[in-house]
């Protein structure tokens, strides 16, 4: 288990930023699932971000880096 530290809150505040613009982005629209389709991210690991649940481990670089190359970001 990972207890929350102040760089992971970070991290989820970020995503949290992340998913909302995209969401009311008005080109875009994109609820999470369709952000997770085009990150190549799944779907829980967005929701487990997200919602700050560390219970699996802290974030991977590489997906983290993944999910930000695929969305340009």
């Amino acid at each position: 288990m990972v207890r929350t530290s102040p760089s992971l809150d970070a991290f989820s505040d970020w995503i949290n930023t992340v998913l909302d613009q995209l969401k009311s982005d008005p080109k875009r629209r994109w609820g999470i699932t369709r952000v997770a389709r085009e990150s190549q991210t799944p779907r829980s690991t967005l929701t487990r971000w997200r919602d700050r649940d560390w219970d699996s481990g802290a974030p991977n670089r590489d997906t983290v880096l993944r999910f930000c190359r695929s969305l340009g970001i």
